[in-house]
């Protein structure tokens, strides 16, 4: 596997990267299912740690894997800030600790600048 900057192998021994001190890395999940790609997302952060899954549609790689924990980042930071402005709750305001949203909201350029580039490049190569 190679892996190019600012993607790198997290302490997991994942690809991921480090934002602001929080560690992002995806794994493949193990059980395989028909036509789709399951994945294992875990996010380090303060000492703690999260796991989620989430899947693709196809045949895809890592480097999706990575993009779509992105988006999911992407849809929490948006639920945060709607939750702030309207005191209303959103449903996608779970998809992660309460502890991230500061975070999320802090860091969504970034998170959306990454995104963009695991569109347009290769950065891991399998």
């Amino acid at each position: 596997m190679k892996i190019t900057q600012p993607l790198t192998i997290t302490s997991r021994l994942l690809p991921g990267i480090c934002i602001d001190g929080v560690r992002l890395s995806v794994d493949y999940a193990c059980e395989k299912q028909p036509d789709s790609t399951q994945y294992v997302f875990y996010v380090d952060y303060n000492g703690k740690e999260f796991c989620c899954t989430g899947a693709t549609p196809s045949d895809a790689g890592l480097q999706k894997g990575l993009e779509l924990l992105l988006d999911y980042l992407g849809v929490f930071e948006v639920a945060v800030q709607y939750c702030r402005e309207t005191a209303a709750m959103s449903e996608d305001f779970k998809l992660f600790p309460e502890e991230l949203a500061d975070w999320a909201v802090k860091n969504s350029m970034e998170i959306y600048d990454l995104q963009c580039r695991l569109i347009t490049e290769t950065l891991i190569e399998e």
